[in-house]
């Protein structure tokens, strides 16, 4: 169950649902029913069952 300002989503392709913070989701596009497109202002990924921020790692090459 998602909280008053979560929307709860369902991965189609794998069944699992996702509560995802409200302010995070820009646009919503109805493409095939029940199929919604979300765009979201961050990059997430799935971890441990939840929608996190994508943490991308940089890795800093040594330069002379």
């Amino acid at each position: 169950s998602a909280a008053g300002s979560e929307s709860l989503i369902v991965n189609v392709r794998s069944g699992v649902e996702f509560a995802i913070q409200r302010s995070i989701i820009c646009a919503l596009s109805h493409v095939d029913d029940p199929v919604i497109v979300m765009a979201l202002s961050l990059e997430m990924q799935c971890a441990f069952d939840r929608i996190v921020p994508l943490q991308r790692t940089v890795i800093a090459a040594g330069g002379n």
